[in-house]
């Protein structure tokens, strides 16, 4: 009981987003928000501003909660193990999705949700094990949101009893938010899960196809096979490239 009264006391200390993060998480949101609605601004041929506007808005709050939700799941993780994460603005990313939209003409996304921080906490590591910063923890950290996204998108799934085109766009949205952090180029969650470990970058991947592929089955059967194809991915990864028995 000490130990969850601890962590309690910790979120409640360090779980904030400051400033700086939260005008971050805003502008990121609008800009992914406006790459998703490019094409949604009116009916047919015939250019509405309210259509467009109201489309704006949805997207712009499954969007924000998506990475609320992502940085959230982190923040909570990294506490855990006396770390605080803080969301980073990735410039590069956003320009690249605004201009991946105009060029195409809103038909390709690119859905980067951005980069975050990690520091110790002094005083909470203490008597763990590797006390300083590691690639393991960012790793793990990392999936942490990853995971979070796809969990939200499967609450959605089973919550969306009237089939609504809004939590339709909210589920597959987390999804493309999963699929884009995954992606292991800098400074996205997918480097540091693959750095952290190969064998647990190889079940994400295989953790969010199977999300994608049964998400629309029904929940048992998109939980289970959705494990089972992120544990033969895993387990293929492990054969096949860490195990030296299995080498050829």
């Amino acid at each position: 009981m000490a130990d969850f009264y601890d962590y309690y006391d910790i979120v409640k200390r360090y779980f904030v987003f400051d400033p700086l993060e939260s005008r971050s998480l805003l502008i990121t949101s609008l800009i992914l928000a406006f790459c998703l609605s490019f094409r949604q601004w009116g009916v047919g041929n015939v250019f509405s501003v309210r259509v467009g506007l109201f489309n704006f808005f949805n997207a712009f709050v499954i969007v924000l909660l998506a990475l609320f939700i992502n940085i959230s799941a982190k923040k909570l993780y990294a506490l855990h193990l006396g770390y605080k994460v803080r969301y980073e603005f990735w410039v590069f990313g956003l320009v690249f999705a605004l201009l991946l939209t105009f060029v195409t003409n809103g038909v390709l996304f690119f859905l980067a949700v951005g980069s975050f921080s990690m520091s110790i906490i002094k005083g909470y590591r203490l008597g763990f094990f590797r006390h300083g910063l590691n690639y393991f923890a960012l790793g793990v950290v990392s999936f942490m949101g990853i995971l979070a996204n796809i969990a939200l998108a499967a609450f959605f799934r089973f919550f969306n009893f009237t089939n609504s085109p809004i939590v339709q766009e909210a589920i597959v949205v987390n999804l493309m938010v999963a699929a884009f952090a995954l992606v292991p180029i800098p400074p996205l969650d997918g480097v540091k899960i693959f750095f952290a470990s190969p064998f647990l970058y190889a079940f994400t991947v295989g953790l969010l196809l199977g999300a994608w592929i049964f998400i629309y089955a029904p929940v048992f059967w998109m939980f289970l096979l959705g494990t089972l194809i992120s544990a033969f991915v895993a387990l293929y990864f492990m054969i096949k490239y860490e195990d030296p028995f299995f080498v050829k």
